[in-house]
């Protein structure tokens, strides 16, 4: 929303090493979706009070 209502530009990056917490919530994700044996993929941001939020949860191959 920010990108198209300040005319800025997207971008986004990923962790080498993942913090303890936002490892915690992957894994209890993957425990809430009995995922096992197959492709997933997870988006999560921190929010301004530093939570993590889910934004997405997938079941397939990360694709760009």
């Amino acid at each position: 929303m920010e990108t198209v209502n300040d005319d800025t530009d997207i971008y986004y990056y990923s962790l080498r090493d993942i913090p303890a917490d936002l490892e915690d919530a992957g894994r209890r994700t993957l425990k809430a979706f009995n995922v096992r044996e197959r492709f997933f993929h997870f988006e999560f941001f921190r929010n301004l009070d530093d939570k993590i939020v889910a934004l997405e949860v997938n079941m397939r191959p990360p694709v760009g």
